[in-house]
């Protein structure tokens, strides 16, 4: 048996608390609560989780089938960019013909990493590129789903500022030392890396060298100790002009990625057509 409060204790900023008046075991409440963002609990599961089990010291338990359940949501949760934590890959829909089989081609691809997880050690992990709206993030999600449920990794989602950011922290008033938040960042199986456009810039536009080396250093780690990354941006892998991953990692970090694939979003955002259609329909009506 595992208390409530270990693994709980998992989640990242899981003090934080939400309420809605519905639970997800025993429908309508008058008030449920998470302290994770990802299961709505009542004051019923609570009675229930107290006795499967009570200890010497008054503390409720969780079943062993109930401890994997929620393992695995928090598992989900801690790795994915997405509010909707089910996603699969079949919620993409191929939705412009001019790039239907690009999309096809990128579901296939995504696919076989899910499928060949456990076989290339090699491969460094993924490198989404494309325009807000056209289901970088979806498909992250599903990638994530796929393969907590079938091989039960450790995943985690984080952006580029956030480790930029915590990393700068430790130079100040941090609880953690620079190698314990570098640890946090190296030691889940798959990492989620999102927003390399969102980094500090300096006067002059460019993106800070400090925060290009703080994203060295970790991914630099992560390559070492062969964990995959998915890497997903706005930028392009590396144009002639202009800003590129390629710029941001660095030639000699970039090299050691070129086993990871790179997947272009490069049709239109989906997003952008639906909004678009919804004015033309209101013009109609």
């Amino acid at each position: 048996m595992v208390k409530v409060s270990e693994i709980l204790g998992n989640v990242k900023n899981g003090n934080k608390r939400y309420s809605q008046n519905y639970c997800d075991k025993h429908g309508p409440k008058e008030r449920c609560e998470t302290f994770t963002g990802f299961v709505y609990v009542c004051d019923a599961c609570c009675d229930e989780w107290a006795k499967a089990n009570i200890d010497d010291q008054g503390s409720g338990h969780l079943p062993l089938a109930e401890v994997k359940r929620l393992t695995k949501l928090i598992k989900i949760a801690k790795g994915n960019p997405n509010k909707n934590q089910n996603n699969t890959f079949n919620d993409f829909k191929i939705y412009n013909n001019a790039f239907d089989r690009k999309q096809e081609k990128m579901i296939a691809l995504c696919k076989e990493f899910c499928d060949n997880w456990e076989q290339t050690p090699g491969v460094t992990g993924l490198i989404f590129t494309g325009q807000s709206g056209t289901g970088k993030n979806l498909i992250a999600s599903a990638i994530v789903n796929e393969l907590v449920n079938k091989y039960d990794i450790d995943p985690l989602y984080t952006t580029s500022y956030d480790i930029s950011s915590s990393l700068n922290k430790t130079f100040r008033d941090s609880e953690k030392s620079e190698f314990e938040v570098w640890e946090g960042y190296v030691k889940p199986d798959l990492l989620i890396l999102d927003g390399l456009e969102k980094l500090r810039k300096n006067e002059k536009g460019d993106i800070s060298e400090q925060d290009k080396l703080h994203l060295f250093n970790v991914l630099k780690r992560r390559v070492e100790n062969n964990k995959k990354t998915i890497i997903i941006s706005n930028f392009p892998w590396n144009p002639e002009e202009g800003n590129s991953i390629v710029k941001i990692l660095g030639e000699e970090l970039a090299d050691r990625f070129e086993s990871a694939p790179r997947v272009p979003f490069s049709w239109e955002s989906y997003r952008k057509i639906t909004s678009q259609a919804t004015r033309d329909d209101s013009r109609v009506w």
